[in-house]
């Protein structure tokens, strides 16, 4: 689907439907297909590519007070994808672009797919990684068995993916790990038909989702869930759910570690996907509770989440004002205070990224915080931030097609594209 299609599609109902992957109102019973388990693939298998360019070792660079040259194009990483996707789609809108980037163990990961069309299914949707700065340096280190691959997280010394639409079905939910260098699929999440979300908590693995046991789903009951996990993903235990209220569709889509709790950030629907409802709840470690009506994350429908080093960080997704649906990026602190962040008033925010070695946050925005409707253009900028309150432009630019990732590698900032280019500019010394 292109910017300009989603970009018309107003209301939450709509962007439930749209920008969260596979999130149908009412979503068809899955069959009973592989069994649970663990599938191991070694990531350092096959022609390994030299890393002594990458100048990641020489110890952190702050990006404030640099500068980022012009933005150019780089590489078409996507290229088999999009063929694959034009003999698939017929004519019809698919998602063309990078949707994720980040930096892990030396190398730089990106996210894609489509599980609203279950690209998945017609052609593999791979871990792809550039193993070195240059555009003949991708590799593919694990074939999912996704839709599609939304997100990354680092989480420690590990990277994590969670399952969004298994092309398996079944009643388990799929979570993707690399520790150690080898890509671990554990397909034990239960009643999972979506796994949206993980994080590390408390020592133990936290995965937020939607699903059902058969016998619920099939009599319309379904449930928006948080699973734990203790053993690294071996197994995974319901920890809390909330109900569609017995039609539509219930679901957690994002999660946001605090010092003492975890903000789970969902939603569900009425019949046909009328009457969307935002659900955001904070969960203690026993129970979880709607938040409070004076939170300001309270009626908030919540896209994305950028947890940082010791709790809280940055949420941004949709609220209404005026009788509008408008962006909105929001600093939680550490004990899950929250308030809109002055610099972003006015825009949206496109994607938000923490550099592993200085910790500083790179933050992309366009200007104009209206969620429906599409610009001819988009008046892009690229700011840097430690603190989430003092933000120092990088670098500004115009582009016809939405930038949807970022992320610093060395002496570049990498920028994603929706037509699946990938662009980046160098960093003054």
């Amino acid at each position: 689907m292109t910017a300009r299609d989603r970009a018309k599609l107003a209301g939450v109902k709509r962007l439930v439907a749209v920008v969260l992957v596979g999130c149908s109102a009412a979503p068809s019973a899955p069959g009973d297909a592989s069994a649970p388990g663990d599938v191991v693939v070694d990531a350092a298998s096959g022609p390994d590519v030299t890393l002594r360019d990458v100048p990641l070792d020489a110890g952190p660079r702050a990006l404030a007070g640099r500068r980022c040259g012009p933005l150019e194009p780089w590489a078409q990483p996507l290229a088999d994808y999009l063929a694959a996707g034009e003999r698939v789609a017929m004519g019809r809108s698919f998602l063309r672009g990078i949707q994720d980037l980040t930096v892990f163990d030396g190398r730089l990961f990106l996210g894609y797919g489509d599980a609203n069309l279950n690209l998945g299914r017609a052609t593999p949707i791979e871990v792809r990684a550039f193993r070195a700065p240059r555009p003949d340096a991708l590799a593919a280190e694990f074939r999912s068995d996704e839709e599609q691959l939304e997100q990354y997280r680092a989480l420690g010394d590990s990277l994590w993916i969670a399952g969004v639409d298994a092309t398996e079905d079944a009643w388990l939910g799929n979570v993707y790990g690399r520790v150690s260098g080898t890509w671990t699929k554990h397909r034990t999440v239960p009643n999972g038909v979506h796994v949206h979300d993980i994080t590390r908590w408390r020592g133990s693995l936290w995965a937020v989702g939607s699903g059902a046991t058969m016998s619920e789903w099939n009599s319309g009951n379904i449930f928006g869930h948080l699973w734990r996990s203790d053993d690294g993903a071996r197994t995974f235990t319901v920890a809390a759910r909330h109900h569609n209220l017995g039609r539509g569709d219930a679901r957690f889509v994002r999660i946001l570690p605090l010092r003492d709790a975890l903000l789970l950030f969902g939603y569900r629907t009425g019949a046909a996907g009328t009457g969307s409802t935002v659900v955001n709840q904070r969960f203690d470690g026993t129970a979880a509770t709607a938040l409070g009506m004076t939170d300001p994350l309270r009626a908030i429908f919540v896209v994305e989440t950028l947890p940082r080093e010791g709790g809280g960080g940055m949420a941004r997704g949709a609220a209404s004002s005026n009788g509008a649906l408008v962006h909105r990026a929001m600093r939680v602190s550490a004990d899950g205070a929250a308030a809109e962040i002055d610099a972003l008033r006015g825009r949206q925010v496109l994607d938000a990224w923490e550099d592993p070695l200085t910790r500083e946050v790179l933050v992309l925005s366009a200007e104009g915080d209206e969620w429906s409707g599409a610009p001819l253009q988009y008046a892009v900028r690229l700011d840097v931030t430690a603190d989430l309150t003092r933000f120092t432009e990088l670098t500004a630019f115009i582009t016809d097609d939405a930038t949807r990732a970022v992320a610093r590698w060395g002496d570049h900032v990498y920028v994603g594209r929706d037509d699946g280019a990938l662009l980046r500019c160098e960093l003054s010394p």
